[in-house]
């Protein structure tokens, strides 16, 4: 186990406890001790095939960290921006488009999640694909407050929703990515190889 890669204690002392128990088991059932042995070795499994199940079960832990984190962000982000816009000076006009974005935020990031899960590519792609879209964002979102941003005239109620309206793309590029990673965790028929 060892050499196939597999190091942390616990899952060690995990796998020992299976294959003691197994081994006991099958001499209590009269095999020989070394029937017994090979027999829970087999049962056991390939220290590779071992491997790759945990780092499953690993990368689903990241996988729902990541998507707490990112739904964490994004409900701070939409009630920070609720509050804004019902509690601050805004006209009626400017508080309807401030909530239809956000509303669009949501709707962009659920649509774009379900998007990816669609997506049918070697792991490899995803994963550009996904590095792609967060870049778009980001890019998206620098360029809007460094490049356009300054030339515009815009009240300070203007301006928050403006901005929200900005960081939709950039939502939607981190659902987008998010989607891809669960189809490549949980999914993985969505890729060929």
């Amino acid at each position: 186990m060892l050499a196939a890669g597999i190091k942390a204690p616990e899952v060690l002392t995990e796998l020992e406890s299976h294959l003691i128990d197994d081994f006991q088991q099958q001499i209590q059932d009269g095999a020989s001790e070394q029937k017994a042995f090979d027999a829970a070795v087999q049962r056991l499994g390939h220290a590779s095939v071992l491997k790759a199940e945990f780092r499953k079960k690993d990368e689903s832990a990241r996988l729902r960290l990541k998507s707490t984190v990112l739904a964490g962000n994004g409900l701070f982000y939409l009630g920070t921006a609720a509050y804004s816009l019902v509690t601050h000076e805004f006209t009626a006009q400017e508080r309807l488009l401030g909530f239809a974005a956000l509303a669009f935020s949501i709707f962009a990031c659920a649509g774009s999640q379900r998007a990816a899960r669609r997506v049918r590519v070697e792991r490899r792609t995803l994963t550009a694909i996904g590095v792609a879209s967060v870049m778009l964002g980001a890019g998206w979102l620098t360029c809007f407050i460094l490049v356009i941003l300054p030339h515009l005239d815009f009240t300070l109620s203007q301006l928050v929703v403006v901005l929200l309206w900005a960081l939709v793309p950039t939502a939607a590029g981190g659902a987008f990515q998010l989607g891809l990673e669960e189809c490549k965790v949980r999914k993985p028929r969505c890729y060929p190889g």
